[in-house]
């Protein structure tokens, strides 16, 4: 990438909101061949604008399928810092071509994600669309990534509700090791929570 590409991706939203499409065009190589800035794939960067994500999912959609080096799909970058207006899109594009539970290195779906960075909107809003509470490992599950939140825990009870009022639920046992990853944090008003308001299988 030299300077000039840098300018269009700043320049490729605004064009695009003005009825031209000279700098995305542009950027379209780069996006083909994988490139990236600091580890963000161009792509990432470019389609966080609504209308850039938008031509995109019209003209080249096959590009919506890349990752990053750490497994993070778009719509794990969309749901971690993603506009309201472009996580609905993105969300509804990974609905429609059934990559809602794609996981990243560490086995985070977008929903973990969610639930990670105590998001519960977006929380439901993945559920809604039919993302898998479920998984293999209990930490890389929303049940645990809510727990372990960075934003404590009110955003902790927020999320674990949006996931229980969906109908889930979880073993004794699951149970057991949430409670012990709210205390090992010193959540007491969590870890009476879990105790109180969850129900197991």
């Amino acid at each position: 990438m030299d300077d000039s590409d840098f300018i269009k991706l700043f320049e490729a939203e605004e064009e695009l909101a003005q009825g031209r499409d000279h700098a995305i065009k542009d950027l379209i190589p780069l996006m083909e061949s994988k490139q990236d800035i600091d580890g963000t794939p161009v792509l990432f960067i470019v389609a966080g604008g609504e209308h850039a994500l938008d031509y995109l999912m019209a003209k080249h959609p096959h590009l919506l399928a890349q990752e990053d080096r750490n497994g993070f799909s778009l719509l794990h970058t969309a749901t971690a810092g993603g506009s309201d207006v472009c996580f609905e899109k993105v969300l509804a594009f990974f609905a429609q071509t059934r990559r809602l539970n794609a996981k990243d290195r560490n086995g985070l779906s977008p929903l973990a994600i969610a639930a990670k960075l105590g998001n519960a909107h977006r929380t439901g809003r993945l559920i809604a669309q039919g993302a898998e509470v479920a998984s293999p490992l209990l930490k890389s599950s929303p049940w645990y990534q809510a727990v372990i939140n960075i934003h404590g825990e009110d955003a902790a009870m927020d999320c674990l509700r949006v996931i229980r009022d969906s109908g889930n639920t979880i073993t004794a046992d699951e149970q057991q090791a949430l409670l012990a990853a709210a205390r090992s944090l010193g959540n007491s008003q969590l870890e009476h929570w879990l105790q109180h308001h969850l129900d197991t299988q």
